[in-house]
């Protein structure tokens, strides 16, 4: 989405979703000047126009994110361990490696991993950039989380631990950021992958009765 947020709940609002599940790259910049050189270059600036009060939300959607690699990943680790996981009006951050519940009666388990893999970043080798990646101890977390119906991820699936996560979790559907320079995948451990592209909105119908997906 990286930022387009107006016109990303323009196009939700065509099936009138009750949730909406961002697979990360909301375009998450409170601050316009601290954005990276592609979030300048690609992303718009609702989500500082919105935190400011200038602009609406956009729509009365409850949203879930992730965090993405063109966010500001401080800030949201920041409203993370302040314990303010709602960044706007209705929109909601999972934090690396967490599981929720979203929905009303019978509530939908989604555990989400952003960011990008980075391979000093996994092995504990931190540097500037590793805000932007996850580490082995968020992964050991979303696999000791427990069963799930939903898991959302950014980086690539064949990703390291990635698959650790799905093999621990069971999910019933994987939401992911199609990778241009990765193969397409559909299914993964008998699970079926939703893969989306810039922009793309998917409407999905979750079961509550079957517990199941309606892809």
């Amino acid at each position: 989405m990286e930022g387009k947020i107006q016109e990303f709940y323009r196009l939700a609002s065509l099936s009138s979703p009750d949730w909406v599940v961002c697979a990360g790259d909301f375009g998450v910049w409170p601050d316009p000047a601290r954005m990276d050189r592609a979030a300048r270059k690609h992303a718009g600036r609702d989500f500082s126009r919105m935190y400011v009060g200038v602009d609406p939300i956009g729509a009365a959607f409850q949203t879930l994110i992730i965090s993405g690699v063109h966010d500001d990943n401080d800030w949201l680790k920041d409203r993370h361990d302040s314990g303010n996981a709602e960044i706007l009006a209705n929109v909601h951050c999972l934090a690396q490696g967490y599981k929720t519940e979203i929905g009303w009666e019978k509530p939908l388990r989604v555990t989400g991993l952003g960011k990008a893999y980075s391979d000093a970043t996994y092995n504990g080798k931190f540097n500037f950039r590793s805000n932007r990646h996850y580490t082995r101890s968020e992964v050991d977390r979303a696999c000791a989380s427990g069963p799930t119906e939903l898991l959302v991820v950014y980086e690539h699936l064949d990703a390291p631990g990635v698959r650790n996560i799905i093999f621990a979790t069971r999910p019933k559907l994987i939401l992911n950021v199609a990778h241009p320079s990765r193969k397409r995948i559909s299914e993964v451990q008998g699970t079926t992958v939703i893969q989306l592209e810039r922009h793309e909105t998917r409407p999905v119908e979750w079961d509550e009765e079957a517990r199941k997906f309606n892809v």
